[in-house]
């Protein structure tokens, strides 16, 4: 089996974004609809500029934020926590403590009780919400595990002919960000900043679009970091079976 080269990925890639996108971006702009309702942008564009016009009165009574304040901290208080338990052959009671310890130390080191409060909050306001685990370097150094959150859950796009619940037989997994011309220049020195394609949408005048590509190749997950001209970065390293 030949090679796969960094041209192929970014083939597949861009193939497998645009499915994505055409899959998700009614669901994404449902959300933000939502978002909006929510924070108290509830009425209807047309309607506002009328009532404006006519100097009639645009109040808004947002009777949604108590109760997203209600379930948000209810679940704060009734944070649910991972346990382990020795089920497989040669796990034992006291291994499955040292993992809870693992576990306990990685959520607590991540704030992760915010983050998966702050996850919930755009659930329950848009019916979408996202954080993810990570690797990082700690304060020596050292690579470690911290759970970090998602400001919009809008720059994720699942595989989105995953079938179970959770998403984990996702085949691959967009999360997308959008990076000023000047940083991406000096961050990225050898790459390119201007679009291959002129039809691209991947770039924009003082803007450059990133994407963090997840996807699995040959029973492993791998990770590049791509525009829509090249391949960025490379995790050769994960071992994982799942995209996090």
């Amino acid at each position: 089996m030949a090679d796969t080269t960094d041209e192929d990925i970014i083939e597949e890639a861009l193939e497998r974004f645009e499915y994505a996108k055409d899959a998700w971006d009614n669901i994404h702009q449902q959300y933000r609809e939502d978002v909006r309702f929510c924070n108290g942008e509830q009425w209807e564009d047309k309607i506002l500029r009328l009532r404006e016009q006519e100097n009639r009165s645009v109040l808004t009574y947002n009777k949604l934020i108590s109760n997203i304040k209600y379930i948000v901290n209810n679940a704060r208080m009734n944070m649910p926590s991972i346990t382990c338990s020795p089920y497989t052959e040669g796990a034992d009671q006291n291994t499955a403590k040292v993992y809870d310890g693992l576990i306990k130390y990685i959520l607590y080191n991540s704030n992760a009780k915010t983050v998966f409060a702050n996850s919930l909050r755009q659930s329950v306001m848009g019916g979408l919400g996202a954080f993810r685990l990570v690797v990082e370097p700690d304060m020596d150094g050292q690579p470690d595990f911290f759970v970090r959150g998602i400001k919009d859950p809008t720059t994720v796009y699942i595989d989105p002919d995953a079938e179970r619940f959770c998403f984990e037989d996702m085949k691959y997994c967009f999360v997308i960000s959008w990076m000023l011309k000047t940083d991406f220049e000096k961050k990225y020195p050898d790459a390119s900043s201007t679009p291959i394609d002129s039809d691209s949408n991947w770039f924009q005048k003082d803007k450059v679009q990133i994407a963090e590509y997840w996807y699995k190749e040959d029973g492993q997950v791998k990770m590049v970091i791509m525009t829509a001209n090249e391949i960025l970065e490379s995790l050769d390293n994960y071992r994982p079976r799942y995209i996090p």
